[in-house]
């Protein structure tokens, strides 16, 4: 029987494998944590006969929908369709990779899952004294709010409708004036200079004889700390109470804090975001308060730098709507047109909501509420809508050169869409709105991608080769290591199916790979089978294995390879792996489950546990092993009438399909 090793897993869907995390280390995980007591941090849970229920966290209901076996350490939401085991919960609640999970589960348990080398040693070492000095300042400056030095940080915060609660849930604070206040503060709290220097929390500067003068970053400022997703405080931002240069000033990059990764208050919005499923983007630290406080938690801000991809991708983790919120002005439009490129690459529905009259977030709910900003926000057009308006706006559409710069601009932002689909459409819209021929619009990205490839050769920065996409099928993204700048790995893949120069349609894609630049019309195959649901009958086996694993011991030789969605072929994959390493047997598929490190391969596997229940699946499994294996003969004799060389070759095949569905039909598989 055909085994898949566990290392291939996501390789099935073109992925690298999620963890390097030894299984058996994962299992000493599962079995020291109870699932209902990490659930039950996040939601209360009552017993409900075998099982523990609750109303779930990732979608609003009144009646509680979530079931939790401790037994086989598994979660499911019957309203929302979310399950899976502890480390889906936490992957799904937190906003977290795979690996970031387990070793936030390990560190809770005590588990320790690996034995770090001397340097990853004093690494890890020096990283929590950084994280010790920023949650040491981060108090500092709370104190500082609160004591007689911070009267006017107090007053400031007054002026700007912030409430004390508000003040407490983001941590605000004030850094004092002075030169050397938190210097000399935190040196006498058993903090080095060096270690200061390596945060960013004073400034070091050579004077004339070799003296070195060191001074606080923050001086005479409010403080807005600046908090990872786990809410731990990694860097500051700061702004003057008075006229002074610069307004607003943030740390700057440390080995805990890179601006470009992070963003302001996403530890206090992703609850929000993921309930809802909806976001926004501010640009002030104020805005995204006074958001927070009127009751709309879903607000965030960049930190000072134009947003990037890995923002973005942050960002999709959580939501599936996001308003990208600006100020009208020349700044703000200039904000969002750098925004929206890194937005399109990702299935999240933006939208460009610039606000106008010289009115900010923050000004407006302290006037009005938040109710006044979610009806500005209703009329925001789709960010790519926003950008072709932008781009018509700065250049004159009326003349030829004017409409060939407009396209151009647009065009660019589209070279980090990889989704064939999306791009298509987005290309098709384009040349709609601007009369330029769809063929042109899908040359010049295909110019501007093969451009932009072979500039990123040359800095050495591309990432290694993801496995090769199937033909029609956009490459699937490597996990968070992907270069936020990185390319697609395939040609532009132009047309949607529609009308041909003929009139006649047709069903694959037009892809532009040649050299020299003219467009090569070809077959972009059927769909991808990860896009089209489970086939019944592969649905139906896999149910009837996770419910009655006997069954596995009759899967043919062929294995995984009786099966055709990605989905059925990992997870079937998994199955036979766990009943591999348990001697050749499986008493309860549910344990096979809960060792499933893919979430949402998680969730198909609870549904499919779900699904089974009080239904005859022995003999439901027997008959769909029948069907399969049957369609999967035939499937290899067409395989041998198609590679035929010859006449002879081909003559011998038909028999042989000819015999083969004759004996089938006779034994009633047919």
């Amino acid at each position: 029987m055909r085994r898949v090793p566990s290392a291939e897993y996501d390789l099935v869907r073109g992925r690298p494998p999620v963890s390097h995390i030894p299984e058996d280390v994962l299992e000493a995980i599962r079995q020291a944590v109870d699932i209902t007591d990490l659930i039950g941090r996040y939601m209360p849970l009552k017993r409900s006969g075998k099982s523990f229920k609750g109303c779930c966290p990732f979608h609003d209901e009144k009646t509680p929908s979530v079931h939790v076996w401790a037994e086989s350490g598994t979660w499911k939401c019957f309203g929302c369709g979310k399950g899976g085991n502890l480390f889906g919960f936490l992957m799904e609640r937190e906003g977290l990779t795979f690996p970031e999970a387990a070793r936030q589960i390990a560190r809770d348990a005590g588990i320790e899952i690996e034995a770090a080398s001397p340097e990853a040693t004093r690494r890890a070492g020096r990283l929590q004294r950084l994280r010790d000095l920023h949650e040491w300042t981060c108090r500092y400056f709370e104190a500082s709010l609160r004591g007689p030095r911070g009267e006017s940080a107090r007053a400031y915060f007054k002026r700007r409708g912030i409430s004390c609660e508000t003040a407490r849930d983001f941590r605000l604070g004030f850094a004092p004036a002075g030169w050397d206040n938190l210097l000399r503060a935190a040196t006498a709290g058993g903090f080095s200079e060096d270690e200061l220097d390596e945060a960013g929390l004073i400034i070091r500067r050579q004077e004339e004889g070799g003296r070195r003068k060191m001074y606080d970053r923050f001086r005479d400022r409010v403080v807005f700390p600046i908090c990872d997703p786990q809410g731990r405080v990694i860097a500051f931002g700061a702004r003057t109470l008075g006229d002074g240069e610069p307004k607003y000033l943030n740390s700057p990059e440390t080995p805990l804090y890179t601006k470009g990764r992070h963003l302001y208050a996403l530890h206090l919005a992703k609850q929000g975001m993921m309930k809802t499923g909806e976001g926004a983007v501010m640009e002030g630290y104020t805005d995204v308060l006074m958001a927070h406080q009127g009751g709309w938690p879903v607000a965030v801000a960049g930190l000072g730098t134009a947003l990037t991809r890995q923002q973005a991708q942050r960002l999709s983790r959580y939501v599936k709507k996001l308003w990208l919120v600006y100020d009208g002005d020349a700044a703000g439009q200039r904000a969002a047109e750098k925004a929206i490129p890194e937005f399109l690459s990702e299935e999240i529905e933006t939208r460009v909501a610039l606000l106008t009259g010289g009115e900010d977030p923050a000004d407006l709910i302290a006037a009005r509420g938040v109710a006044a900003l979610k009806e500005k926000l209703t009329a925001a057009p789709e960010a790519f809508e926003h950008l072709l308006v932008m781009s018509a706006r700065e250049n004159d559409v009326s003349t030829v050169p004017g409409r060939a710069s407009a396209t151009e601009a647009v065009v660019e932002a589209l070279t980090g869409v990889t989704d064939t689909i999306r791009r298509a459409l987005y290309v098709k819209r384009l040349a709609d709105e601007y009369g330029v021929p769809e063929e042109a619009v899908a040359e010049k990205l295909a110019a501007l991608v093969r451009r932009k490839e072979r500039r990123n050769e040359r800095r050495g920065s591309r990432s290694a080769s993801a496995r090769p996409a199937p033909p029609g099928r956009a490459p699937a993204a490597a996990a968070d290591s992907r270069d936020p700048d990185e390319p697609p790995l395939e040609a532009y893949a132009g047309a949607m199916a529609g009308a041909d120069d003929d009139g006649g349609g047709d069903d694959g894609a037009f892809v532009n790979d040649d050299p020299r630049g003219g467009a090569q019309r070809a077959w972009a195959g059927p769909p991808p089978a990860a896009v089209r649901p489970l086939q019944p009958v592969e649905r139906l086996l896999l149910e009837a294995l996770l419910g009655c694993p006997a069954l596995i011991s009759e899967i043919p030789e062929a294995g995984t390879d009786l099966l055709e969605h990605p989905d059925a072929v990992e997870l079937l994959s998994h199955v036979l792996t766990v009943a591999d390493e348990a001697g050749g047997e499986l008493t309860d598929g549910a344990r096979a489950v809960a060792s499933i490190e893919d979430a949402s391969l998680q969730a198909l596997a609870a549904e499919l546990i779900a699904s089974g229940l009080d239904k005859n699946l022995e003999q439901q499994g027997r008959d769909c092993l029948r069907h399969i294996e049957s369609a999967w003969q035939r499937r290899r004799v067409h395989e041998r009438v198609h590679a035929a060389a010859n006449e002879e070759e081909e003559v011998d095949a038909l028999r042989a399909l000819q015999t083969l569905l004759s004996a089938q039909h006779a034994r009633g598989h047919g």
